[in-house]
């Protein structure tokens, strides 16, 4: 009996010279016999089933004895594996099989196939690498090779830190040739035995299971090594804005799930290899507390970090003192200041823990804003604070000014004058001969003095830019340029003109503009024919006027402005009818020569018939120091061109201000730029648009006005240093036209004054000093009764017809101007019989006799000194000589006549009084005094 493989022993006689051995019919492959061919030694052949051995010689075959095949394993699958691994046990003669052995060690269970040809079993527990055996009654199967798979069963300790030796117990761990704490590779073993090794935690162990690796396989444990928490020792820094990185510096790090910063997990961070460090950013939305890192089971010690605000945008980034502007960052909790370079803003609200709105505070400089909260400062996030021009001497719109003055303007900062180019600061007079620079003062301190390089001619307007080339001591440009408007004084007049002192022209004449086009000190006058197609410009001596042609096409409106910052001053020219173009004429020089240099189409809505150009205003719209153009544009609006300091201008834009005969620029709401104020004819009101300081108008308003608005001029009519507006009404009521009068409340708002009855059919009006007491009056020209209308201004916005001074022809056009330089306004008018200038009666003071030195006392006439409106005039008793006043016109504030004192007014003599009249003496009084004062009551006047 025995199994296939196995060596059978056969003993018999007469063995020698054996051929072949058969096992039940198998034959076997080969034998081996002893010398005395007694007995064989065969190996059961493969195939070989139960039944007789028989050996066969040359000389015979022998008796055959039985043999019994007992079980045989042919092949194991898999041939290797751990505990419990499925095995399945290939051969034959395994019915009845009593046992599975694995190298000796039982299987508990296993199967065997129904013809006895497998077995199925699994490894049993603690099986190593040796045969497998099969037992049956018949006998035990030949042995298999199984190699068993290393196999951890325990180790101990079950945690410690790096460095710690670790005894892993198993089977067949003999040849390992690594060893693994959670995939990190253990630099120190040492293999005791197949079923032991000693290893040192290595550096970077983290917790997980521990993995022995040897040729035959990899057992792994079944349970987890632990290493100890991590602990930090330091972070670096300890303060940090949100997204700052941090190092954190401890131990045991690796393995780490998060870090967390009082409790607000970092999305993300870094270990190095030896897990001694972790890098790490303060995640958004974390505050001032402990970090820790976490580990599966359980986490580190904690440290105390500090979050710090953190300021990431401001919006504007460019404001001036007194902007709110919006500061953007993080941690904004707890917030206890916010500087701008230095200087704390007096509040601030926090909108969010991001967000937070500041007033930019008084005292502000270009630098960096920083916020501090309890936790501590921010970064320095750069913001600049251009500088804001604060205050005027003289006044927005003042009147009156002396036309030498200087102008002192005030800043938010220290400014840099000496740095000032020619575009800092400008001034542009509506008659002198050109665009002004002037010189500059006081850098270095908020207050720099313009002293312009020439002086306003009397009752002459000018517009003053404030330009953002003008800059603080650190270079910061000005925040919004800022254009305003003041008004030369007049000498004292009576306000009544000559007749006709100059003609200029016979033939109809439309528009007229007074200058002084070639800078020889006298007023010149340009004025355009609309009948004739063309223009002429009369220059004067002193004496006579001398005219020069040009060619202009048909033409209703001239003006002058330094177009292109030369120096000299240009006309422009506005064509009727179906042209509808601006014509600019350059001059070239002082010596009278102009050059027809561009051509401006506008836009006219309409047909020709209803289409057409009136009046053209040049005016600084956008703050650059430089000339723009707004015109009148019957049928179509205002047309507005911003000009860009060569004499070029850019395309037209086109404002909704209806059937436009007329516009006017100021700066009616205070806040620095030049707004448009357009007659619109058809809808009997004024349309008011705002600029937001850049020439861009906003939708507008309206103020309604009298009937058929056709001109209108703007001023501080009340002292109160915002510009009103005159408006002249074409419509008969009566059989007279109106001005209106309205008054600005100072925020662009208009209230309207009681209408003032002129002359018949008013077609312009015209502001101006003619009366030289300091305020404004205003002189209509009136188209049906050849006439224009002188009327007084009482200081407080109210008007008195004061006569209606006749003029040749049917006047249209209208201008004031000084044209003799006595200080006084002239009148200078257009119409069907030419161009005329009109003087207005010098503003002489003449006393007779001598004065003697008693009268020279304080608060006193003095010999020939004209007083002015604010004197408090007296006239004492016990002088030598009293006072006579010959001829001319005298205002002032207050005039007391002592008891015993005299005092002669001749008549053609004016003493215009506006506050109190005491008169206790003996006076002779033929000519007027004209009570404007408070208590003046106009029906009970005298004249």
């Amino acid at each position: 009996m025995g199994a296939i493989g196995s060596r059978i022993t056969i003993t018999g006689t007469s063995l020698r010279g054996a051929t072949e051995v058969t096992f039940n019919g198998t034959r076997v492959g080969g034998f081996s016999m002893n010398s005395a061919g007694t007995s064989m030694s065969v190996t059961v052949p493969v195939g070989t089933t139960s039944g007789p051995v028989v050996v066969t010689a040359p000389h015979g075959v022998s008796n055959g004895l039985p043999f019994t095949v007992g079980p045989s394993i042919t092949r194991l699958t898999p041939a290797f594996g751990g505990p419990g691994t499925p095995v399945t046990i290939t051969g034959q003669n395994f019915l009845g099989a009593t046992a599975v052995a694995f190298n000796g060690t039982p299987a508990p269970g296993y199967s065997v196939s129904a013809d006895g040809m497998a077995i199925t079993v699994s490894a049993p527990v603690g099986v190593t690498t040796g045969p497998v055996l099969v037992t049956s009654p018949i006998g035990t199967s030949n042995g298999v090779l199984y190699t068993a798979a290393p196999l951890i069963t325990t180790f101990s300790p079950d945690s410690g830190p790096i460095g710690t030796s670790v005894t892993i117990i198993g089977t067949d761990l003999h040849g390992a040739t690594q060893v693994l704490f959670n995939g990190v590779v253990a630099n120190t073993f040492t293999i005791i035995s197949s079923s032991r090794i000693e290893a040192l935690v290595p550096q970077g162990a983290t917790r997980g299971l521990i993995k022995v690796v040897t040729p035959r396989g990899t057992a792994t444990s079944s349970t987890t090594f632990l290493p100890p928490a991590p602990t930090l020792t330091a972070l670096s820094p300890g303060a940090g804005a949100e997204g700052a990185s941090i190092t954190l510096t401890g131990t045991g790090l690796l393995g780490s799930t998060g870090i967390t910063f009082q409790g607000t997990t970092a999305p993300g961070f870094t270990i190095n290899a030896a897990g001694t460090t972790a890098t790490v950013r303060v995640p958004a939305g974390a505050t001032s507390g402990m970090v820790q890192v976490l580990v599966p089971l359980g986490s580190s010690n904690e440290l105390p970090f500090t979050v710090l605000p953190a300021i990431t945008g401001i919006t504007p980034a460019r404001a001036p003192v007194g902007a709110r502007v919006t500061v953007v960052g993080t941690s904004f909790r707890d917030v206890t200041s916010v500087s701008f370079n230095g200087v704390l803003a007096p509040g601030y609200t926090v909108l969010s823990p991001t967000q937070l709105e500041v007033m930019v505070p008084p005292g502000a400089v270009s630098g960096t804003v920083r916020v501090t909260t309890i936790d501590g400062l921010s970064n320095a996030y750069p913001f600049a604070v251009p500088p804001t021009l604060t205050a005027r001497a003289p006044q927005l719109n003042a009147v009156g000014i002396p036309g030498s003055v200087n102008f002192n303007l005030t800043f938010s900062r220290a400014m840099n004058a000496t740095a000032a180019s020619v575009q800092a600061i400008r001034m542009h007079g509506r008659q002198q001969s050109r665009l002004s620079a002037g010189t500059f003062s006081g850098s270095g301190t908020a207050t720099v003095t313009y002293n312009p390089a020439y002086d306003l001619r009397a009752g002459e307007t000018a517009h003053i830019s404030v330009t953002t080339a003008a800059q603080a001591g650190d270079g910061t440009s000005l925040a919004k340029p800022f254009v305003y408007q003041v008004t030369a004084a007049t000498a004292p007049a009576p306000a009544t003109f000559t007749g006709d002192t100059y003609t200029l022209a016979s033939e109809a004449v439309s528009g007229i503009h007074a200058t002084d086009m070639d800078s020889d000190g006298f007023m010149d006058l340009a004025y355009s024919f609309e009948t004739l197609a063309w223009t002429q410009v009369s220059y004067f001596n002193g004496s006579v006027f001398n005219s020069i042609n040009g060619a202009a096409g048909a033409s209703k409106f001239i003006t002058s402005a330094d177009l292109d910052n030369d120096g000299h001053r240009d006309y422009v020219v506005a064509t009727s009818g179906s042209a509808n173009e601006i014509t600019l004429f350059r001059n070239i020089n002082f010596f009278r020569n102009f050059n027809r240099w561009d051509w401006l189409p506008v836009p006219v809505a309409g047909s020709t018939a209803t289409g057409g150009l009136r009046t053209i205003v040049p005016a600084d719209l956008n703050g650059d120091g430089n000339i723009d153009l707004l015109v009148a544009c019957v049928g179509a609006g205002t047309s507005v061109s911003l000009g860009q300091g060569n004499g070029r201008f850019l395309p037209y834009t086109t404002l909704a201000t209806g059937h436009t005969e007329s516009v006017a620029a100021g700066d009616i709401d205070g806040d620095g730029d030049l707004d448009v104020i357009a007659c619109s004819r058809l809808t009997n009101t004024v349309v008011i648009r705002l600029n937001d300081g850049t020439g861009t108008f906003s939708e507008g308003s309206s103020v309604s006005v009298g009937g058929s608005p056709v001109a209108v001029a703007l001023g501080d009519l009340n002292g109160d240093s915002a510009l009103d507006m005159v408006v002249a009404n074409y419509e008969l009521s009566a059989g007279r036209s109106t001005v209106s009068v309205l008054l600005n409340s100072g925020t662009g708002a208009f209230t309207n004054s009681a209408a003032v009855p002129v002359g018949a059919r008013a077609v312009d009006v015209k502001l101006g000093d003619v009366d030289g007491d300091g305020d404004l009056d205003f002189v209509s020209s009136n188209q049906a009764s050849n006439n224009v209308s002188i009327c007084l201004n009482n200081g407080q916005g109210s008007f008195m017809l004061a006569r209606n001074h006749p003029v040749k022809g049917s006047p249209a056009g209208l201008d004031l101007a000084d044209i003799d330089g006595n200080g006084t306004l002239d009148l200078v008018t257009t119409g069907s019989l030419g161009a005329h200038v009109y003087l207005n009666k010098a503003s002489v003071f003449v006393w007779t006799g001598t004065v003697s030195s008693d009268w020279n006392t304080a608060g006193n006439w003095q010999g020939n000194a004209v007083p002015t409106r604010s004197d408090d005039a007296s006239i004492p008793a016990g002088l030598t000589t009293y006072p006579v006043v010959d001829q001319g016109s005298i205002a002032v504030h207050s005039l007391t006549i002592a008891a015993g004192a005299q005092f002669t007014l001749q008549a053609a003599a004016t003493v215009e009084v506006f506050g109190n009249w005491q008169n206790h003496g003996a006076t002779t009084l033929p000519g007027a005094v004209v009570f404007r004062g408070t208590a003046f009551k106009r029906s009970a006047a005298p004249r």
